[in-house]
Formats: C-alpha cells, sequence, structure tokens
C-alpha cells in the first residue's frame, strides 16, 4: 500500500474517533444529573425597539442553559453547593432565588400495578395512575420540600401553570420569622430531567410579587431535553 494511501486511511480514523468522543459527549452533557456542577455567564442584550441594554443571566449546567432576567438593579451570585442562584436588591429584607433540584429529590415515581384478571379474563380496576404530560410535583411535595428548611413553612394557595412551554406550580408560601410573618411567592418549573425552584421571599406581604412573575416570564430552557 503507497503512503499517500495509509495517511489517508490513518486521517479517516481519526475523523471517526474525533466524532464518536463528540457524540459521547454530547450523550453524556444531555443527561447531565442534577448535582452537575453549574456556572454562570452573563449575556448583555439590547431591546430592538428602543435599543436599551439589559442583562441577562445564563445558568450553565452540563448541557443545558436556562436563562432569565434578574430585576433591574439587583445583584446575582452564584451559591454553587446549593445548585442555586441567588438574586438581592441593595436593601435587606427580600430576595429572590432559582435553585435546581433532582426529580427524585421532589418526586416519587408512582408505582405501577399489574393489572389484575378475573374468572372471565377482563381487565380490572387497580390505582395504576392515568398517562400525563403534567408536572410531577404536587402541592404537598413542594411544601414538604421547604418544611426540611423551614419547619413552619406552610402553603396558603396554589395553582398549575405554564412557563414558556413548560409545566409550573406556582404557590404562596407563608412561614414564622422571629413572631413576624412572612411569606414566599414561589413556582416549580419542570424542566424535563429535574426541576427550577424559582422563590421570592417577601417581608410581611403576600400580595403577588411582580419581581417573580418577571423573572418567570423571563425563563427559557435553550437547550432540549427528553421528555420523562
Amino acid at each position: 500500500m503507497s503512503i499517500k494511501g495509509c495517511l489517508s486511511r490513518a486521517g479517516l480514523f481519526v475523523l471517526a474517533i474525533v466524532t464518536m468522543t463528540r457524540l459521547i459527549v454530547g450523550l453524556a452533557q444531555a443527561q447531565e444529573p442534577a448535582d452537575a456542577g453549574i456556572r454562570l455567564e452573563r449575556r448583555v442584550a439590547a431591546e430592538p425597539e428602543y435599543h436599551q441594554k439589559y442583562t441577562n443571566i445564563v445558568v450553565i449546567q452540563g448541557g443545558r442553559r436556562l436563562v432569565f432576567q434578574p430585576p433591574a438593579g439587583w445583584f446575582v451570585r452564584l451559591l454553587a453547593a446549593d445548585q442555586k442562584v441567588l438574586c438581592q436588591p441593595v436593601g435587606a429584607g427580600q430576595w429572590l432565588s432559582l435553585q435546581i433540584v433532582a426529580t427524585n429529590a421532589l418526586v416519587t415515581k408512582p408505582e405501577i400495578v399489574p393489572l389484575a384478571l378475573n374468572a372471565t379474563n377482563s381487565p380490572v380496576a387497580t390505582n395504576a395512575p392515568a398517562p400525563s404530560n403534567a408536572s410531577l410535583v404536587k402541592p404537598e411535595t413542594l411544601e414538604g420540600w421547604y418544611k426540611t428548611t423551614i419547619p413552619s413553612a406552610k402553603i396558603t394557595e396554589t395553582h398549575a401553570i405554564r412557563v414558556n412551554g413548560l409545566d409550573a406550580l406556582a404557590a404562596t408560601l407563608q412561614y414564622s420569622d422571629n413572631g413576624a410573618l412572612r411569606f414566599y411567592q414561589a413556582a416549580c418549573v419542570d424542566l424535563f430531567t429535574n426541576f427550577v425552584l424559582v422563590t421570592h421571599a417577601i417581608p410581611g406581604t403576600n400580595n403577588g410579587s411582580v419581581y417573580l412573575n418577571g423573572v418567570l416570564n423571563s425563563l427559557s430552557l435553550e437547550t432540549n431535553a427528553p421528555a420523562r
């Protein structure tokens, strides 16, 4: 075989190895677990009509990019150990957070009971859950999640919402802080592979949070994830 032919085959072999490596890395990123390390990027954009600049925060975790726009003038920092992004205004007393949570930390997969057959071989009713594309998070599960850190937390109101094509559960939680009644406005957004909890802690009021609504309206998942 000529030297030219050997080099050509060697080049094809190297190209095949590189292609396979990229494919394996891509699949690994698509299945990145919720406890994988996260990092932040800031993306400056301009409003199309008036060209006013604003900053989007990009939360990067494996192959996923979660993008949102924080309230103007709020300080944003990453708490990597908690898989959390914290946003705070200059004044104290309130904060916004986005926390990425593993699927199995918020839900227990329902047990599918096989269909039992009676004497006529007809299927009888079981407690197998009906198929659904809705979020698996229930209010009592979300309340239990908050009680792990705030024992006095109690959900007073919930309703299902959609966040840019993603299922979410919005909730109002109240809790006691040194005798004072405080409130959370929260939403648990289903990211298919896991969840993100978006929370606004508000001192002394249970009015709907304009800041939380703004973050939810700007929240988007830039990378596709497989359906559960």
